[in-house]
């Protein structure tokens, strides 16, 4: 349909005037229905959520990162015990001097300056 500015609408009733007269005279809904349609809603309505307690494993493992933190965790502690308990053999000859071992503050600088030493730094 296309809008002709040339044309008048046809005349008829006033129609926002019984539009006005139809709402204000609309009656309320009977209170044996309400209680119908609110029991029926109440009825529909899904049962609330209980919430689940977590537990402690769950809320460690949640703090660390979830399971990839955990496998990180796990293989660095495992790491840690090898390199413990194995004795490395490779750094042995950097942090002692024979049979007397240096202070683990200065082993990192002392191994430094021996390998400047070496490489003629």
């Amino acid at each position: 349909m296309t809008y002709r500015p040339d044309r008048t609408p046809p005349e008829g009733p006033d129609l926002d005037a019984a539009f006005a007269e139809l709402r204000a005279a609309e009656p309320p809904p009977r209170p044996a229905f309400m209680e119908t349609l609110m029991a029926d809603a109440l009825a529909a309505m899904p049962a609330a959520a209980v919430p689940r307690r977590r537990g402690a494993g769950r809320m460690l493992l949640a703090a660390i990162g979830g399971w990839v933190g955990g496998a990180a965790l796990a293989g660095a502690a495992v790491g840690g015990m090898a390199v413990g308990y194995l004795d490395p053999v490779g750094l042995s000859p950097v942090l002692s001097d024979g049979d007397l071992a240096y202070e683990a503050a200065d082993a990192p600088a002392d191994a430094l300056l021996a390998f400047a030493e070496e490489a003629g730094l």
